[in-house]
């Protein structure tokens, strides 16, 4: 009885091989790691939509019985996402993936003035490439889409600036009435960095940064450092803050193929990192709170220059960078 079953195990791989595809790499039931979504749970934006990214990863087993992730782009793997909305519409309704397994829909309020919350829930209908091709629910996650109204960690936003900054949708930054969003190229990068001293002011819970590469004669910079515990959750004036420090830097970036702070490339900088450029200032104030799935931190900050000129941002930072 076991030479048969070696027998037909052989016949198997030999299949796959024939196949050029990889034997191990079998999906099998429902498995809720191979889908994520991020950010988990998102308030709706003014204009009533949130936007979500889901990622289908690939997963086998090794040795002890641990998950091994398994490379997308050497197996040429694709999966196919459905998109289904309660409260909403999800746009787009069925899409796939990147060569980096991810897909980014969009979802739209119904009723906005009467939204009282939504989901949107991804199905991963089909997986294909050098693996086994698989069809049926393979993997499912669904993200959660709060009210404008919803309370988040650490109260309401009750500062105006702030509010303006809330109002954006995520990693969103806004300068001299110019909308812009980091996320759209493989050069933007919006991460955390964790870290604990004992002493101040480097006892950090975290430094948020992000960076938008200029695709279109533009590039911006910012972020937050040194983010006590004290902070999170709270509504912080930077102009008063002796330790941490909010910055927004952007170029005008006319001629890409000479460096920043040029002649040719002027760049306009709002930071709180001394007294001289908090003199530039009317208004400084940011807010960090943890995110409700515990998958780093979202950051809004909002500076307003003493010759009447506003920024402001709204930064989702899901990826933990080294230090």
């Amino acid at each position: 009885m076991k030479h048969f079953s070696r027998f037909f195990l052989f016949l198997a791989l030999a299949a796959g091989m024939i196949a050029g595809c990889d034997p191990d790499i079998v999906l099998v039931g429902n498995h809720e790691d191979l889908l994520t979504v991020s950010p988990s749970q998102q308030k709706i934006s003014a204009d009533g939509t949130a936007s979500f990214t889901f990622t289908f990863k690939l997963l086998k087993p090794s040795k002890n019985n641990v998950k091994e992730l398994v490379d997308l782009k050497e197996t040429e793997t694709i999966a196919t996402i459905h998109f289904e909305a309660t409260g909403g519409t999800v746009n787009p309704a069925s899409a796939t993936t990147d060569e980096n397994g991810n897909v980014t829909v969009t979802f739209t309020a119904s009723d906005l003035e009467n939204f009282t919350g939504g989901t949107v829930k991804g199905i991963v209908k089909r997986v294909k490439g050098k693996v086994a091709d698989q069809q049926g629910n393979l993997a499912t996650a669904t993200a959660t889409v709060l009210p404008l109204n919803a309370e988040e960690p650490g109260g309401d936003v009750q500062d105006e600036g702030l509010k303006k900054a809330d109002g954006l949708k995520d990693n969103t930054y806004v300068y001299d009435n110019q909308s812009y969003t980091i996320g759209t190229s493989e050069q933007d990068y919006l991460v955390y960095y964790h870290k604990t001293d004992p002493e101040p002011p480097y006892n950090s819970v975290a430094v948020i940064e992000f960076c938008r590469e200029h695709p279109v004669n533009n590039s911006v910079a910012g972020g937050m450092v040194h983010v006590t515990p004290e902070m999170l959750g709270k509504e912080i004036d930077m102009l008063a803050n002796e330790n941490g420090m909010a910055f927004i830097d952007f170029w005008t970036l006319k001629n890409p193929n000479q460096g920043y702070n040029s002649e040719t490339n002027p760049q306009t900088s709002l930071r709180t990192d001394s007294a001289e450029n908090k003199a530039q200032l009317e208004k400084a104030t940011c807010k960090v709170t943890k995110n409700a799935d515990g998958a780093g931190y979202t950051a809004l900050a909002y500076f307003k220059t003493k010759d009447g000129k506003e920024a402001y941002y709204k930064m989702k930072a899901t990826v933990e960078s080294s230090w």
